[in-house]
């Protein structure tokens, strides 16, 4: 197994008071494992799911409630680690970008009725270069996304309950596919070739009534 290299750009946030434990999206084909640091000084180890062709791989660790977990990624062939501190709901991406494997927050698993940010932020997880039409209810703008790349965009217009269609150069459209407010991973699906799939990840909001441990 090649040598693996892990970037991580991290900064620890505010801890939310009830929600889900901490979860990593793994949008690439490397399996990972991960050790947890138990408030006992005990561990807990476990396997980080990758991408298997028709989703990027969700692993949820299990955290004491309301607390900052510590906790300790490693490549499968063991060459290369990385140490991080997460707060309870956060949500953690795996993704890859100029062949280096990436490692950081990006979204929240909980809504306790915070203000959502009139944004949107589109995460391309393909190995391809994705180009398409944003389209709201007052214009349509033109993305592309090389792999591994993100943008974020002001949602105010959107449709219905907050959401864009995207519409591809080869006419293929997705409507209602992404979501104001939320983190949104374009993928592909296997069972659909070439077809680009999107899937929201959590809140760009952080939960509200935080507080550090």
């Amino acid at each position: 197994m090649r040598h693996i290299l892990l970037s991580l750009c991290f900064a620890l946030a505010p801890l939310a008071t009830a929600g889900a434990d901490v979860t990593i999206i793994n949008t690439t084909d490397e399996p990972m494992t991960y050790q947890i640091k138990l408030p006992n000084g005990d561990t807990k180890d476990g396997e980080i799911k990758a991408y298997d062709g028709y989703s990027p791989g969700q692993t949820t660790l299990i955290t004491p409630d309301g607390k900052v977990t510590a906790f300790k990624l490693t490549s499968e062939s063991g060459n290369s680690s990385v140490e991080a501190k997460a707060p309870y709901a956060r949500v953690f991406l795996i993704g890859k970008k100029d062949g280096k494997l990436q490692f950081r927050p990006v979204s929240w698993f909980m809504d306790n009725g915070q203000t959502h940010k009139r944004q949107a932020t589109l995460y391309n997880a393909t190995e391809e270069t994705q180009s398409f039409d944003l389209i709201d209810e007052k214009e349509m703008r033109k993305i592309t996304l090389q792999p591994g790349e993100e943008t974020t965009v002001d949602a105010k217009h959107c449709f219905g309950m907050g959401f864009f269609n995207l519409k591809f150069g080869d006419g293929t459209r997705l409507d209602s596919a992404v979501h104001a407010g939320r983190f949104n991973v374009l993928y592909l699906d296997k069972r659909s070739p070439g077809k680009v799939q999107a899937k929201d990840y959590g809140s760009l909001a952080m939960p509200r009534n935080t507080v550090l441990k």
